[in-house]
């Protein structure tokens, strides 16, 4: 519902995103003002390599910028937010699975920890308003863990809102009253 995907979106009277009736949003007006990260999204995103290789991994960060899984040109203040995004996340990049990193390489062919962090960066391209972190930490070690949660409590604008989705307690970021919880049981 959040994200828009769900058919039941349009037709919930008092659904409002960002101000606007649901109603009154296509989905990728929705989707374009947020940055996703779901274990849904990591399936389902392109991995073609080789001769007809998808996207780089460079393209694939740029993909945020409009929420899309495919090549967009990219202006120049798009190529130095994804520069200084790969730059805070280099030294975990650099460590992921072993394997020298790489922008310029297809996406399908990183290890899957790079591609993982890859579409994080993603999630972060364009400062979106709101950012659905779902089951983030899930394949991750603990250096990259720490790094996420530094860039996640120090480098967000206080415009962004984030959702963080996890079954353990001591993995979400926040402490305080910056923090608010919705618990789901059974």
């Amino acid at each position: 519902m959040l994200t828009g995907d769900h058919p039941q979106s349009y037709i919930q009277p008092h659904l409002t995103l960002f101000g606007i009736p649901r109603r009154r949003l296509a989905t990728s007006q929705i989707q374009s003002q947020m940055g996703i990260v779901t274990p849904e999204i990591f399936d389902a995103f392109p991995r073609r390599s080789g001769s007809n290789a998808a996207l780089t991994a460079r393209e694939a960060i740029a993909t945020g910028f409009e929420s899309t899984f495919s090549y967009r040109p990219r202006t120049s203040a798009q190529d130095q937010e994804i520069d200084r995004l790969l730059s805070y996340f280099a030294p975990v990049l650099s460590l992921s699975d072993g394997v020298a990193f790489d922008d310029n390489q297809p996406f399908g062919a990183l290890p899957i920890g790079q591609q993982a962090l890859i579409l994080l960066l993603r999630a972060f391209a364009g400062s979106p308003k709101l950012i659905v972190l779902d089951e983030v930490f899930s394949g991750m070690n603990e250096q990259m863990v720490t790094l996420l949660t530094r860039y996640l409590r120090e480098e967000l604008t206080p415009q962004q809102a984030v959702i963080f989705v996890s079954h353990w307690e001591d993995e979400v970021p926040w402490r305080g009253a910056e923090l608010q919880r919705l618990r789901l049981g059974n």
